[in-house]
């Protein structure tokens, strides 16, 4: 089995905060999406900038077809911002698979090429409408909050 002394399972906005904050203060990570797609959350790919965008596009005249591929190189973009802001920092790696909890430290993984157990000190499921995360094992000492 794999040991990381973090865990995160979510690719939103949360966990990539989660998981560079905790990189950049020299703590190994393993950020967990099921969606390649979903890099970045909600909001960048399928909610708020999208669906803002289709409107000012189609405010503008602009033809749905036309609209929808802009639409597209924005999200696509965005996503492209997101996934390197984590996957680029030393301490982090990002794993495109599903994850179940096997106990409070330990989780299996699958995707495509089949499935491993994982364990950590820490996991999290981070969510951004909470303005604290909630740590599991140890409480971790920062100088500025997360």
């Amino acid at each position: 089995m794999k040991h990381f002394s973090n865990i995160i399972i979510g690719f939103g906005k949360a966990g990539k905060t989660l998981a560079g904050t905790l990189a950049k203060h020299g703590e190994e990570v393993l950020i967990i999406e099921k969606d390649p797609n979903m890099y970045g959350g909600t909001c960048i790919n399928v909610a708020c900038l999208p669906t803002k965008n289709m409107i000012i596009n189609a405010h503008r005249g602009i033809e749905y077809e036309v609209a929808l591929k802009k639409k597209n190189a924005l999200t696509a973009m965005l996503r492209n911002k997101n996934y390197h802001k984590v996957a680029d920092l030393q301490e982090a790696t990002v794993l495109t698979a599903t994850a179940e909890f096997l106990d409070d430290h330990t989780v299996r993984v699958s995707d495509n090429s089949g499935q491993e157990t994982l364990i950590a000190d820490r996991i999290f499921i981070p969510d951004y409408s909470c303005t604290k995360f909630l740590i599991t094992a140890k409480s971790v000492k920062y100088d500025k909050s997360p």
